[in-house]
């Protein structure tokens, strides 16, 4: 073998080997405009977990759930993880967590003839509220509600929530604010869409990320190949990008 030869074989031996595909199976559920089994692309968050993945060759597969059955099968290790959830310590005891996604924003639906207007939460003791059972919708709310410091009837869904502010049932209600304004629209259309509004003060905000199992035999792998490809996703804009397109309903 001459030595140009030999100098080539070195070459190809010192190169690291490229990683191995792999299949990720993810449990989701049902929060339009982030997740949802019959939007585009499965929702927009899981367009990012899915683009995230792909740019580190891992192909995703998902399967719905109830958001509590979801949670359950992730944690027991019956698929790697779950998307998107806010973390605590109970969370990072059986998963690994990614970095974060993205941030949800909580805020006031109101309609607009009909404004809400306060400096503090509870300056708003006399007005009546939905909520959504199992929300958290952070300290400061969680607290007054508890307290009976404010009046907060608490149903099922954000769409019902919703349908009350539009139909002048409630003064307002607390909701993510993509999730509220795709859902407005969703289900009101422009005119429904056109009477409400926003708080301009956040009531809670915190970073979402995905959830891998500690069960999973890939666990340490699949965070890891999750964190490059996300970081690549958020340096291109295309997170920004992909939560845009996701908030128009169709």
């Amino acid at each position: 073998m001459n030595r140009g030869a030999l100098i080539g074989l070195a070459m190809l031996v010192a190169l690291p080997a490229a990683a191995e595909s792999m299949t990720v199976n993810l449990a989701n559920g049902e929060w339009p405009p982030y997740l949802g089994e019959k939007l585009p692309n499965f929702g927009s968050a899981s367009r990012i977990v899915s683009e995230a993945f792909k740019a580190q060759d891992v192909k995703v597969e998902y399967k719905f759930y109830p958001w509590k059955r979801a949670f359950e099968v992730a944690k027991n290790g019956e698929l790697d993880g779950t998307l998107v959830w806010t973390k605590n310590a109970e969370r990072e005891a059986d998963f690994l967590i990614s970095e974060p996604i993205y941030n949800s924003k909580v805020v006031l639906l109101y309609l607009k003839d009909k404004p809400l207007k306060w400096n503090k939460l509870s300056d708003l003791s006399t007005n009546k509220f939905g909520g959504t059972i199992g929300y958290n919708y952070g300290k400061e709310w969680e607290e007054l509600e508890k307290a009976k410091k404010l009046s907060v009837d608490r149903i099922p869904s954000d769409e019902q929530n919703i349908a009350k502010v539009v139909g002048g049932r409630i003064d307002g209600f607390p909701v993510e604010l993509d999730v509220g304004v795709y859902m407005t629209q969703l289900h009101h259309g422009k005119e429904g869409l056109d009477k409400v509004t926003y708080s301009s003060k956040t009531l809670h905000e915190e970073p979402m990320y995905l959830l891998i199992s500690k069960k999973s035999a890939k666990a340490a792998e699949i965070i890891k190949r999750f964190n490059a490809g996300l970081a690549k996703l958020k340096s291109s804009g295309k997170v920004e990008q992909f939560l845009s397109e996701g908030r128009v309903a169709k």
